[in-house]
């Protein structure tokens, strides 16, 4: 008892430095995910394991989780704008909130001026920066602008699924009557590509590249394109007043001062729109030179509504607000059907598009609702697929998980049996605070299947077996380990082998029986989200089916034994002040507690975002490759 006392004392003392550490620490999100003040760890079942090893009942001991920190963001916001001193103004070069804009809590957009022209110091050009690891961009052709080459015409529209995720728009382009500049929205060419001319290529995920249009066709994964006139800047250097004629069809207004704008992405992929009164292409093109814009190309010049709105609340939304009092835009007409094109941003996010596809198509039997939010975007929502659907006693829960924001971790069980000659570990550093936790039961005493816990190999991965891994950026990927994307000669950060429920999209030998006891199995959908099921009977071919029917392809069981907590899902949120947790479907916020229980977890954190924007050099060979945000991204 003394000694269980003393390993008492020396806990508390532990906790409250993990609780100073905490209190310097911030959350990813808005709403009921911001910032972590306080964890209370609970310790009942640290206490519970203390007296088993006292007892002669337990052997090993699992990693304690301590030590949360949050997520470094360097690539955001961009860093102040170098002007002169002498002749600076109040806020000039300084990225602050849109005026007006407030209820952005972690703003995605930020603005400032600059004024390029010595000789002019009473013009300014307005920039506008957009955090593209939260947002997407789209193109949208209007029902009149640019007129179509090919009969077919523009939708004018932003797309149902993201509407209630705008939050800003702005103008698309010149108008046909000053040439014809290549025109594709959503696969459908309205004008075709020019080489050499400016070009933003958008992918179906709202991923812009920007370079100089040098392909015969728009080609996976680009599903829209725009471009306009040469680059207003190519590789930091102003082509106006460089290249002669550098306007083409409206080259007699290179040099006049009226109304412009244009959009261009840094070295950084931060994509940077700008707008002025009054000013010319060479400034214009120098304003996003000092911004530290790689390539730009100009959009509008000289038309009433040229400009930027704002949504808090999406498109449809009540909270519109215009860009400066001189925009205009108001009467755009974003809301409804365009007549002229334009561009939109967007949060970006997979999980509710993919929720309500699957809703559409009738494969799930309820709504996906969200159940974890990060930056007002959901990232964790969970569906039922019904007992009678999959012809099983009970219905089997799935939860999705936006890949791309969160990383997955493993964190053993206090009864997880080490095996002997593993390199020991105390602790486990996650690095920040969890939003999510699953219980996943324990391994098989003498398993034959591979695990790897924060890249500690427990036991070694067998060529073969269904795999889950996730790599050191938090990619994740499941197939059979030394097929496809699962290489055995990566250090994998987490590694988890099991029976296989999916493989390639068919049933696999261990989807069959029922234990009595729960079971978790976990796959990949098809738009690249982690599906986690849960069974409260372990039905291991009802798991299989409702994976089956949310598109997974290939599937494994987690843990082969369950345990009292397999199948508990913890949410963590703040709650006035308090970092609490939801258990299961209990409605009632309790007291956050992510001490380790008998049963090993999945727990995730959140990720660290990278841009989605960048600058192409050809858009001959592209290819899709994995970036360290874990989505696949062109690169040439």
């Amino acid at each position: 008892l003394g000694t269980l006392l003393s390993a008492v004392d020396e806990r508390f003392d532990t906790e409250r430095r993990a609780w100073r550490v905490l209190g310097r620490t911030d959350m990813f999100g808005v709403d009921r995910v911001i910032s972590v003040s306080r964890l209370s760890v609970g310790l009942s079942a640290w206490f519970e394991h203390q007296v088993q090893l006292i007892l002669g009942q337990v052997t090993s001991t699992g990693p304690e989780l301590e030590g949360l920190q949050t997520v470094n963001d360097a690539l955001w916001p961009p860093s102040p704008i170098l002007v002169d001193k002498v002749r600076k103004q109040a806020g000039e070069g300084e990225w602050s909130r849109p005026d007006g804009v407030t209820r952005l809590d972690e703003p995605t957009i930020l603005t400032t001026f600059v004024r390029p022209n010595p000789q002019r110091v009473y013009e300014r050009v307005r920039l506008y920066a957009f955090d593209m690891r939260r947002l997407g961009l789209d193109f949208v052709a209007g029902a009149d602008e640019p007129r179509s080459d090919s009969g077919a015409r523009g939708v004018g529209r932003v797309q149902a699924t993201r509407r209630k995720y705008v939050v800003a728009a702005f103008n698309g382009g010149l108008d046909s009557s000053k040439g014809r500049f290549g025109a594709i929205e959503r696969g459908t060419t309205l004008v075709a590509p020019s080489q050499g001319l400016a070009t933003v290529a958008i992918d179906g995920d709202g991923r812009p590249a920007f370079g100089q249009w040098d392909a015969s066709s728009l080609m996976e994964p680009w599903v829209s394109m725009r471009q306009n006139l040469p680059p207003l800047l190519d590789r930091q250097i102003v082509n106006p007043g460089r290249v002669t004629g550098w306007g083409q069809t409206v080259r007699s207004l290179d040099g006049a001062h009226m109304t412009r704008s244009a959009l261009g992405v840094t070295d950084s992929g931060i994509v940077i729109y700008a707008w002025s009164e009054s000013t010319t292409a060479k400034a214009l093109g120098n304003a996003m030179r000092m911004a530290g814009v790689q390539f730009a190309m100009h959009l509008d010049l000289g038309r009433v509504g040229n400009g930027i709105e704002f949504f808090s609340d999406g498109v449809d939304g009540d909270e519109k607000l215009a860009g400066t009092p001189k925009m205009l835009v108001s009467s755009r007409g974003w809301t409804g059907t365009a007549s002229r094109g334009f561009f939109y941003l967007f949060k970006a996010g997979r999980l509710s598009r993919a929720g309500e596809r699957l809703q559409r198509s009738a494969l799930v039997d309820s709504e996906v609702d969200s159940e974890q939010l990060i930056d007002g975007v959901p990232v964790v929502a969970r569906t039922v697929i019904s007992a009678e659907t999959l012809k099983s006693d009970e219905d089997v829960s799935v939860y999705l998980l936006e890949a791309a924001q969160l990383r997955p971790h493993f964190v053993p069980g206090l009864a997880e049996v080490r095996p002997s000659g593993v390199d020991a570990r105390s602790s486990l550093v996650l690095p920040t605070a969890p939003l999510a936790s699953f219980g996943v039961g324990l391994r098989s005493a003498g398993s034959p299947h591979g695990l790897t816990v924060e890249r500690r190999v427990w036991r070694t991965a067998r060529l073969g077996v269904m795999t889950l891994v996730v790599d050191a950026e938090g990619n994740v990927q499941v197939d059979r380990y030394g097929d496809g994307a699962i290489d055995t000669k990566i250090r994998w950060s987490t590694l988890i082998q099991g029976p296989t429920l999916l493989s390639r999209g068919h049933l696999g030998d261990s989807a069959k029986g029922a234990t009595g006891l729960p079971a978790v199995a976990a796959g990949l959908t098809q738009d690249g989200l982690v599906a986690i099921a849960l069974s409260g009977n372990g039905d291991r071919r009802a798991l299989a089916l409702a994976l089956q029917r949310i598109e997974v392809g290939e599937a494994l069981l987690l843990g082969e034994r369950g345990t009292a907590d397999t199948g508990e899902v913890r949410l963590f949120f703040e709650q006035d002040g308090e970092f609490t947790m939801r258990v299961g479907d209990k409605p009632a916020l309790e007291p956050a507690d992510a001490s380790p229980r008998a049963g090993s977890a999945f727990m995730l954190t959140a990720r660290r975002p990278r841009a989605s924007a960048r600058f192409l050099s050809t858009f001959m060979r592209v290819r899709l490759t994995r970036d360290d945000s874990g989505v696949s991204s062109p690169r040439p």
